[in-house]
């Protein structure tokens, strides 16, 4: 128990060190304004649009390997 005390000081003198010569960190506090919600809504409409062309891209991609199956099948 001694050992891990001593140990644990150790770390904690070597963290304020480090803080001494680094300074402290600190979190930034987050500020949401009103026009954060505009800003998420407009966000969302980007990506679900993203999503349908992604989307229509991959039918398209399956009906072309689709048809070079049968293509290929046929030959």
């Amino acid at each position: 128990v001694a050992q891990l005390l001593g140990q644990s000081q150790d770390l904690t003198l070597g963290v304020l060190a480090i803080e001494q010569i680094t300074g402290t960190v600190v979190a930034r506090q987050a500020m949401l304004l009103g026009g954060a919600n505009a800003a998420a809504s407009a966000n969302v409409a980007n990506t679900q649009a993203a999503l349908e062309s992604a989307k229509k891209n991959e039918q398209l991609a399956q009906e072309a390997l689709t048809s070079a199956q049968g293509k290929e099948k046929q030959q």
